[in-house]
Order: structure tokens, then C-alpha cells, then sequence
């Protein structure tokens, strides 16, 4: 570790005074690359990401059917426990992830000609991997399901997938997303939800007249019936 700007001057004060000329250790040479986060930083922060991106999906969900309070009390234990892995706040995280992902996109062509060059085990690998990704969006998508059965297929799912590939379905996932990153079109990418919890509403309140209010204060660009799920509750589940 080199030493701040404050030891090397008064080091150099004390040198002067006994005559002498003092010259600072000179640090190692940085490691090539544009990279200014080790890839062991960046992996952890990855790793934390997506954690948290599963726990606040889940949390959206709501298969226990939380209060509004345990919901608060449930996300702010995510968004802890995250920021403790990454080393960094919760929403210093998701705004890291987002920049991490679009520069991953940037690669895209790159790793699409990867695919080719890659070894049998690995393109065993990418097959299982593109299974588990195709079969989770198809559970996703399907809104006869409820929470619960959703729940476990995916579980089962993924259980089948990391016993294939001999990897586990979460660290599957992130190696097939840096292998084959998703286009800026795939509209059903999955995104870090952000949650509202708004109080002191009217019983007499609906959920059109909330959508309304936030349709027209954000505008449709970043409202809409695809993009929004609101619940009450006054609402049966």
C-alpha cells in the first residue's frame, strides 16, 4: 500500500532536517486493462446483485401474502445483507448492476462469436443453461400458476439443471448471461423491481385512480399497465 501525501511530506520535513533527501517507494506497476475493480470485487458485487434481485422479485410477489410492514421489514434485510456482500449501499448496488449490464450488452457480438469457440463441456453447459433460462420465463409467464406452484417448478427447474451441468443454477445463469448477454429489444428481461409503499389512502381508493395519478406525474414512457402491478388491501390476495 503506498503512502498518503501527508507521510511522504513530513518524511521529507525530517529528512531536509537531517540533511538528507528523501524519496518516496514508488508504487508497483497497476495491472493492465481498463478495469478499475479487481474481478474478484466485481464477481462478489455481481453475486450481491442478483441476490438481491431475486429476493425483492420474490418480495413483489408476495406469496405470504406480507403486510405492508413485514414487506419494509423483508426488503430492508435484502438490501442489507447485499450491501454487506457488495461493500457498497443497496441502491449504490442496483445503480452498479444497471452500468454492468449495459456494458455486458456492449460485448454482445463479441460473445455471441464466443459461443463457437467454446469447448464441449462448455457449449454442454450453455445448452442446460439456455433450458433453465427458456423454462423460467415460460413460469413466469404463466399466469395460471400461482405463487406457490411457480415457486416450485422453478426450484425444480433449477435443481435439474445444476445436477446436467454440474453447476449451480444461479451461478449458471451469470455464466450464460456474460457468455450470451440479452438484447437491449428482449422486453422480458428481468428487471430490480422498485417498490412503493404509500399509506393514508381512502378506503374508497382504487387501483386505476393510483395508476392514473403516476401515469400522468411520470408519463407513459416509464408507466404502464405492463410495467406496474398495484395492490390494496382491501384487495382478496
Amino acid at each position: 500500500m503506498g503512502k498518503s501525501a501527508a507521510q511522504i511530506r513530513r518524511n521529507e520535513a525530517r529528512a531536509a532536517a537531517r540533511g538528507d533527501t528523501y524519496v518516496p517507494p514508488q508504487e508497483p506497476p497497476k495491472e493492465d486493462g481498463n478495469e478499475t475493480e479487481a474481478q474478484e470485487v466485481i464477481q462478489a458485487k455481481v453475486a450481491a446483485a442478483h441476490k438481491l434481485e431475486q429476493a425483492l422479485n420474490e418480495l413483489e410477489a408476495n406469496p405470504e401474502n406480507l403486510n405492508s410492514k413485514d414487506r419494509r421489514t423483508v426488503k430492508r434485510k435484502a438490501e442489507a445483507i447485499a450491501a454487506e456482500e457488495a461493500g457498497c449501499t443497496a441502491d449504490e448496488l442496483v445503480l452498479w448492476y444497471a452500468t454492468y449490464k449495459k456494458s455486458s450488452k456492449g460485448k454482445s457480438k463479441k460473445n455471441k462469436a464466443s459461443e463457437k469457440q467454446l469447448s464441449e463441456e462448455d457449449q454442454s453447459k450453455l445448452k442446460h443453461a439456455k433450458e433453465l433460462k427458456d423454462k423460467i420465463a415460460k413460469l413466469e409467464a404463466d399466469e395460471a400458476m400461482n405463487a406457490k406452484e411457480r415457486r416450485s417448478a422453478k426450484r425444480k427447474a433449477e435443481a435439474i439443471a445444476t445436477e446436467e451441468s454440474g453447476c449451480p443454477a444461479n451461478e449458471l445463469l451469470e455464466w450464460y448471461d456474460t457468455i450470451s448477454p440479452p438484447n437491449k429489444e428482449d422486453k422480458d428481461a428481468k428487471k430490480i423491481p422498485y417498490i412503493v409503499f404509500i399509506g393514508q389512502l381512502s378506503y374508497s381508493t382504487t387501483t386505476d385512480m393510483i395508476y392514473d395519478h403516476f401515469h400522468n406525474t411520470l408519463g407513459p414512457d416509464v408507466i404502464t399497465k405492463e410495467s406496474v402491478k398495484i395492490r390494496l388491501l382491501t384487495d382478496s390476495k
